[in-house]
């Protein structure tokens, strides 16, 4: 069915006999999964079974909190598929075959998975970092244009230096339309002058 609006429905049929159900990860959060068929409670009560390993392990433990509720019987199984752990965690496909044969497979995935989440947040922090850089840049730019402090020349280095934060080449050229739209008193032609020959140079 295409009525994934109906969440009720989907967790009702999900704890049912002789159901089989999937369902996306947003179900893994806040959703619960009260199993009041007694014919699953006493065959082991719901089974949850996670296709993929998150990035956070706090979303796989999440979701196995879906099952075994309330006192419910239940239980929970990852099932991975091995190309997709090499591709994103960088996972070597021997020292996986080598810890399926005894207790240290998951611990091994969980390293990696830290080691893939500190990684990327290492480029986040890294992002942040080059942004406040470009805006403290931008912000020296625009004051020391609007109140006419610095030279031509300093105003088109100080460009150059945000251009190169932006990961811009300089020298490049590149066709660019600017419209400018102002009022009719004319009072801002003076700013208007200076822009023109900012854009010149």
């Amino acid at each position: 069915s295409d009525n994934w609006n109906n969440l009720d429905y989907y967790i009702k049929k999900a704890t049912r006999t002789k159901q089989a159900s999937i369902l996306p990860a947003v179900y893994g959060r806040g959703v619960d999964f009260l199993c009041v068929d007694n014919q699953v409670e006493s065959a082991g009560g719901i089974a949850v079974i996670m296709a993929y390993l998150p990035e956070d392990q706090s979303e796989e433990v999440q979701i196995c909190g879906r099952t075994a509720r309330q006192g419910n019987k239940g239980s929970f199984k990852l099932v991975l598929h091995t190309a997709s752990l090499i591709e994103k965690y960088g996972i070597d496909k021997t020292k996986l075959n080598k810890k399926k044969e005894g207790d240290s497979l998951y611990v091994y995935l969980n390293k990696k998975r830290v080691a893939y989440f500190d990684s990327r947040a290492e480029e986040r922090t890294g992002v942040i970092d080059r942004s406040k850089a470009l805006h403290i840049e931008a912000k020296e730019y625009v004051e020391s244009f609007r109140q006419g402090l610095s030279s031509r020349r300093a105003d088109i280095s100080k460009q150059k230096r945000i251009n190169y934060l932006l990961g811009q080449n300089p020298c490049r050229k590149v066709a660019t339309h600017i419209v400018c739209i102002s009022d009719a008193t004319g009072s801002m032609s003076s700013i208007w002058a200076k822009t023109k020959t900012q854009i010149t140079e």
